[in-house]
């Protein structure tokens, strides 16, 4: 059963925000990356990125509407969405038009993962891994984050730097006496942003940054 949670003011900001685009914009919300597998095999491809998904909680976190507010499903397991592609690649401009592809393609805001990835061997042999991540859940200094994350992970040495609270967590403080003051205001802030209330009239929010909070 995935653990369900208020979302933290930073990753409702973001909701609210991506919330108002046009259906033909949330690709915008869309950040790509591509990181290089050469020398790498398959087994330590796969074996690092499904430690990336077990230590951070983001990734295994789907959004869902209870009512008219979000919420969070932190699932306890989840398979890393990457398609595996074997082809020659011979062009080495070929991962730029891969990202293009992926980057394109919006995610459902509730009910999916907010991330998904394709890795292209060479007759078996890892080239390339194309990621694109919604905002909902990163932002770009998460994703350089992750990356190194991923190198020391398949290096071998296996020291990576400490996750920090996960977003359910923060969330959770928020709602805490000792964030009493700041979470007054928020909220008055958020009840404006709600349906029954205008979307266009949200400002941006002094207590939720664009990020997400990172986990």
């Amino acid at each position: 059963m995935p653990v369900e949670s208020p979302l933290s003011h930073g990753q409702l900001f973001s909701w609210r925000e991506i919330e108002r685009y046009p259906e033909d914009w949330l690709a915008e919300a869309n950040l790509p990356a591509t990181w290089d597998l050469r020398g790498l095999s398959t087994g330590q491809v796969t074996a690092a990125l499904e430690r990336l998904v077990e230590r951070h909680e983001a990734l295994r976190t789907t959004y869902h509407l209870g009512g008219d507010v979000p919420v969070q499903h932190v699932h306890e397991v989840v398979a890393p969405p990457i398609e595996r592609v074997d082809r020659i690649v011979t062009d080495p401009s070929e991962h730029e038009r891969t990202k293009a592809e992926l980057v394109a393609l919006p995610f459902s805001m509730a009910g999916d993962l907010n991330w998904r990835g394709r890795m292209v061997s060479s007759r078996g042999a890892p080239v390339y891994l194309s990621l694109t991540f919604s905002h909902l859940i990163v932002d770009l200094w998460s994703i350089h984050h992750l990356q190194d994350e991923f190198k020391a992970l398949t290096s071998g040495a296996g020291a990576v730097a400490p996750a920090g609270p996960p977003p359910r967590e923060l969330a959770r403080r928020q709602r805490g006496a000792a964030w009493r003051p700041r979470q007054e205001s928020a909220e008055r802030y958020w009840r404006g942003c709600w349906p029954r209330g205008s979307r266009t009239s949200c400002r941006r929010c002094p207590h939720g940054s664009s990020g997400s909070g990172w986990s």
